[in-house]
């Protein structure tokens, strides 16, 4: 009996507290992810020499199939490889870190790996590093070094800071109804992680976020077109991959009437 006691008692696993597995970073751990995420998206490309380096910026609501829709509009419509852009999305920020392991996969008090992962983890290390230059400086050495880039991120503002670097830019907006949008998102929210709380009548936290970036992106996307050289409208609404035809793409200029282009974008976009 005793015997069987203690071999119970040594098999007992406890959980360290998840909030300690993403710790506020410091200066010191900043300097660090910014070296470990450049190294790991920049790995095996080479910088744009001999032509003007390219930005494609996608927008959309979450779920509406953004990374997906990129490399078919590479395929279709562009004149360097997929495999030659960086791609950078803040919503993996956490995949290209040592940080998001301990997310997906907690360790026990030894340390030793669970198999459990942390529901609400991959938001509380998300705001933490949001709140630091993290995101910023990463994009910052990029453009200065003229890789091809895709950025997956909710600030268009960037591509005023990519053509004061000398890029031609791709703004990129992917249409997708609501319905569409919650069905994938909550797919892709437990299967990643990616949760904002464990309701599952509220799509794991998504339908405000959801609902605000739909209508958000209706507007900034008319207004940052004319920082593009090109802006492109597709629909993903359906499970079905776009086809060359389905990118309905409009070049901008500032010597064309600005008002006729927002107005041509208005109804492109408004129209859905």
């Amino acid at each position: 009996m005793d015997k069987l006691k203690n071999k119970t008692k040594n098999n007992i696993r406890w959980i360290s507290n998840p909030s300690d597995l993403c710790p506020t970073p410091t200066n010191e751990h900043i300097n660090e992810y910014i070296n470990i995420i450049y190294k790991n998206i920049t790995k095996g490309k080479m910088p744009s020499i001999k032509q003007c380096p390219q930005l494609i910026f996608p927008i959309g609501a979450p779920g509406a199939g953004k990374s997906t829709i990129i490399e078919h509009l590479i395929e279709h419509h562009s004149d360097i490889k997929y495999s030659n852009y960086v791609q950078f999305d803040v919503d993996k920020l956490l995949d290209y870190l040592p940080i998001g392991e301990n997310i997906r996969n907690i360790p026990d008090i030894n340390g030793n790996r669970t198999n459990i992962g942390y529901a609400s983890g991959w938001k509380e290390c998300m705001d933490k590093l949001s709140k630091t230059s993290l995101i910023q400086l990463v994009i910052g050495r990029l453009l200065k070094a003229n890789y091809n880039l895709i950025l997956n991120m909710h600030y268009p503002n960037i591509i005023i800071d990519a053509q004061l670097n000398g890029y031609f830019c791709i703004l990129v907006y992917v249409l997708v109804s609501k319905t569409v949008a919650t069905k994938r998102v909550k797919e892709r929210a437990t299967e990643l992680g990616r949760m904002f709380s464990i309701k599952g009548e509220n799509i794991y936290g998504w339908v405000q976020s959801i609902d605000f970036m739909l209508n958000d992106y209706k507007e900034k996307a008319v207004w940052y077109s004319l920082w593009a050289d090109r802006f492109v409208v597709v629909n993903n609404n359906s499970n079905k991959f776009p086809e060359k035809k389905d990118f309905k793409i409009i070049i901008s200029n500032p010597n064309t009437n600005w008002k006729a282009h927002i107005k041509k974008i208005y109804n492109l976009i408004f129209k859905f």
